[in-house]
């Protein structure tokens, strides 16, 4: 069974500690009270006035603050009673300890570390100290950029390693589990990763075992609509470019194995696409993780297209010339 005790940092607050104590449930096993040198004497008060064997009440002989006080009461529970979860309340009342069990529930899920916000509607919101409001102001903002926000992760190690990104989205059995500090990647599927650890914008469907995707279109529609664009020139690269690539015929034989290893494809080497003009501008090489450059295929298209344009112009002319001839 879970064992779970709850720290009360004490200071200045005897017109509410009692109740505070007073209201907490019969789920929490340990209750741990830090007279943090308060001058109010709440540590006597709750001794003198409440009667409950999972008390315990621990005194500072100087007052350390809030954190201090925390950090006793947190290392005295671990040691005394192989404490499983521990949860820190304040002793001012503005903390519903109904809402205990619902930070439990997220523990349950494998979650390390669950902290509330008192920034949402509350009613003695308004009678919390300026200082206080605004150090939990900072505090929040601190602990979203350490951690992270808006990741979601679905299946066993699901988004594991995910440290200070934000907006990721993981479904399946360690599928996103390389993000760390990547942000808005999307992995679905049996070990589906991005790129790498620090990839952006990402979306991933299964590993190296899916040879296959079906679906019952075989376009992928993108944005194009002239309204969001700028500087719309004509295509500078067509044959030219097009000539300077090396289509190929080769077997796989990947380095961290792969379910299409030993078949033979066409296609094209992604170290000599990069080789061919400026990626930046032509984009035809994803390079976002150097170990493992993966081809755009479809950013070809506009360049064949200029070359077929172009092979088009000189076959017309030179049916003109040759019309010219038979005419002469």
């Amino acid at each position: 069974m879970v064992k779970l005790a709850v720290v009360i940092p004490c200071y200045n607050v005897s017109s509410s500690i009692i109740d505070v104590v007073k209201s907490i449930g019969p789920e929490i096993s340990k209750i741990y009270v830090i007279d943090d040198c308060c001058p109010q004497k709440s540590g006597d008060l709750v001794n003198i006035n409440v009667k409950d064997d999972r008390i315990k009440v621990l005194y500072n002989s100087v007052n350390l603050g809030i954190g201090g006080a925390t950090k006793k009461g947190i290392s005295e529970a671990f040691k005394d009673n192989k404490i499983d979860i521990c949860l820190k309340i304040d002793g001012d009342g503005q903390m519903d300890t109904d809402n205990i069990i619902k930070f439990v529930s997220k523990f349950k899920k494998n979650y390390l570390y669950v902290k509330g916000n008192r920034f949402h509607p509350h009613k003695k919101f308004f009678k919390m100290p300026l200082l206080r409001i605004i150090g939990n102001f900072f505090l929040s903002i601190i602990t979203k950029i350490t951690t992270g926000q808006y990741n979601t992760a679905v299946g066993t190690y699901s988004g594991s390693a995910v440290s200070t990104s934000n907006g990721n989205t993981s479904l399946g059995y360690r599928a996103g589990d390389l993000v760390t500090t990547g942000a808005y990647n999307t992995s679905i599927g049996y070990y589906a990763d991005p790129a790498g650890a620090q990839s952006n914008g990402n979306f991933t469907l299964g590993d190296t075992n899916v040879a296959t995707l079906r679906c019952n279109d075989t376009s992928i529609s993108s944005l194009s609509d002239a309204r969001d664009k700028t500087d719309v020139v004509d295509l500078p690269h067509g044959l030219a470019f097009i000539n300077q690539t090396r289509p190929v015929q080769f077997k796989w034989e990947s380095r961290d194995g792969n379910c299409k290893d030993g078949e033979t494809n066409y296609g094209f080497i992604a170290q000599e696409l990069l080789a061919i003009g400026d990626n930046e501008e032509h984009r035809l090489v994803y390079d976002s993780n150097p170990e493992k450059l993966e081809a755009r295929y479809s950013n070809l298209i506009p360049m064949l297209t200029k070359a077929i344009q172009e092979l088009s112009a000189k076959v017309e002319a030179q049916q003109s010339e040759i019309d010219a001839l038979k005419n002469a």
